[in-house]
């Protein structure tokens, strides 16, 4: 099912279409995005799950589950939070990639 996003572009702001199991387009700037890559970027919000956010006991940094950075990461060495309030308590900063300013 085809869905479109608007504003999805993290690039040029402009609208994506595409659908969750695909990949989504913008036109303007003829680029595919995961949908991961725009879950991660902010610019859709999860409507099946919530958000869990991941640190390493390794780094300080904490990023959202469905970061790149997370898969690096052991499991062994994974930090879990409840929000982002709790990880900045400990000491943790958000990953660039998941947090962009």
């Amino acid at each position: 099912m085809n869905s479109t996003i608007k504003e999805g572009c993290p690039i040029c702001k402009g609208d994506v279409k595409g659908s969750k199991k695909a990949k989504f387009y913008c036109k303007k700037c003829n680029i595919l995005y995961s949908y991961e890559s725009l879950y991660a970027s902010g610019k859709v919000k999860s409507e099946d799950k919530k958000v869990k956010l991941v640190g390493s006991k390794n780094s300080n940094k904490f990023h959202k589950d469905i970061c790149i950075g997370v898969r690096n990461l052991k499991s062994e060495n994974k930090v879990f939070f409840a929000d982002e309030k709790e990880a900045k308590k400990k000491g943790y900063v958000a990953c660039a990639k998941c947090y962009p300013k």
